[in-house]
């Protein structure tokens, strides 16, 4: 299956889960507590996203967030993805974003991707030597035309991710 066909696939899939949820009140209703959380913690989660995007450029890796994250009291961690899969953490700390890769995360994108780094505790985005070879292995690892990750899921939500930065004019390529 190429990768339009693939991206195809995933859109059938989007289209069939947006019905699926425009039917289920429950789900309307779990997702507006969510909002009311999220919008409380709006002007720190920009305030730190927009320090992370001013500060390094991070295709083909993507940051995302959870809600569970957003909705909490505490720092923001991003986590850092590739096709989908979790393959770091960047939290901002004194206006610079600071890489971490689990042991785990680690030891996942070897099995995965082929990841050759190791562990990355507490380094400058791209400053660091091992966040340096960091970005640099994803920058290499994306123009494998056969690279794809374990589960499915996480390249729907790549991308899905990546069509929604076209259609609003944010993708920073």
């Amino acid at each position: 299956m190429n990768r339009q066909e693939m991206f195809q696939e995933y859109q059938d899939l989007a289209e069939y889960t947006q019905e699926l949820l425009q039917k289920d009140a429950q789900w309307r209703r779990l997702y507006a507590g969510y909002a009311r959380k999220m919008l409380q913690n709006k002007e720190q989660m920009i305030m730190k996203r927009k320090m992370l995007d001013n500060q390094s450029h991070l295709a083909p890796l993507r940051c995302y967030t959870t809600i569970g994250v957003i909705k909490g009291d505490g720092d923001f961690d991003f986590d850092l993805r590739f096709l989908g899969q979790s393959v770091g953490t960047i939290t901002v700390i004194d206006g610079k974003p600071i890489l971490n890769v689990s042991k785990k995360k680690s030891e996942t994108s070897r099995r995965e991707f082929g990841y050759d780094v190791g562990p990355i505790d507490g380094e400058v985005w791209n400053v660091g030597e091992k966040a340096k070879a960091f970005k640099a292995y994803y920058d290499a690892t994306i123009e494998q035309p056969d690279i794809r990750p374990r589960q499915p899921e996480h390249m729907v939500e790549s991308a899905l991710f990546t069509e929604l930065e076209k259609s609003t004019g944010i993708q920073r390529h």
